[in-house]
């Protein structure tokens, strides 16, 4: 599939966390209905590579020239997106994701303006029935469709997310910052390991040197005496050759 838009969705499934939702479409059998899903916290999942079609989107999940939507259902765990809105930390994920579409695969940051014209999108943009839906249906739900209209579309048209970080980012950064804290206090504990082991060889090797000096240093006292014994030995044997020659008359 070439994607050329972005469809939001609702899972409305009550109770069904995306998790659950994320294990029933991994049955054998089943089809994958969504590239995305959007948790409540902003978390996002994705089950499907968005160079391939995926089933929540009926005819525009590929159309006959290879062209089709990229499909993002949203968590609402009580079944009811009509009366329940998107978080704040879901619409940041929704901007973010249809933003990074536009990057890489180019697709318009405006509305649709036809069911196969690109840009962006909700299921029932066009109606249900719909070339996006066979059945009728509020998705992704009266409440999202507004938040979709008033704070969605825009934010992706000016090309920006929400402010700051949303609550999945920080969580993942946090995540990330003790991956990397505890890494670094291994390599400190290691470090002290080998320092400590390192601080033991040279005291090792100075005990070593040490010993070597001192042994060093009783050879050479020995050598210096046995030396200055020699030396008086010679001195007394010069002294009787000249009494020897003095009492031979020898010069």
């Amino acid at each position: 599939m070439r994607a050329t838009q972005v469809i939001m969705h609702s899972m409305a499934s009550p109770g069904t966390t995306p998790q659950d939702l994320i294990r029933y479409w991994s049955q054998p059998g089943t089809p994958l209905e969504s590239h995305f899903i959007v948790g409540r916290d902003g978390r996002a999942w994705q089950l499907v590579d968005t160079g391939r079609s995926a089933d929540a989107n009926y005819r525009a999940n590929r159309r006959p020239d290879g062209t089709g939507a990229i499909s993002i259902e949203t968590e609402d765990n009580i079944g009811s997106p009509d009366s329940l809105p998107w978080t704040s930390a879901q619409i940041d994920t929704l901007v973010r994701l249809a933003l990074w579409a536009a990057r890489v695969h180019g697709i318009p940051r405006r509305r649709c303006r036809t069911p196969s014209d690109p840009g962006q999108g909700y299921h029932t943009m066009f109606g249900a029935p719909s070339a996006w839906t066979p059945v009728s249906k509020t998705c992704p739900g009266t409440i999202r469709i507004r938040q979709f209209n008033q704070t969605v579309l825009p934010a992706i048209v000016a090309g920006s997310a929400g402010g700051g970080l949303s609550v999945a980012d920080a969580n993942s950064l946090e995540r990330h910052l003790d991956v990397i804290q505890g890494k670094i206090e291994r390599t400190f504990n290691q470090v002290n390991a080998k320092t400590g082991a390192l601080e033991n060889h040279i005291e090792k090797v100075e005990g070593k040197v040490e010993k070597t000096f001192n042994q060093l240093n009783a050879k050479t006292d020995a050598i210096s005496a046995q030396l200055d014994d020699l030396a008086a030995q010679v001195a007394q044997l010069q002294a009787d050759m000249n009494l020897v020659k003095a009492a031979l008359g020898i010069p």
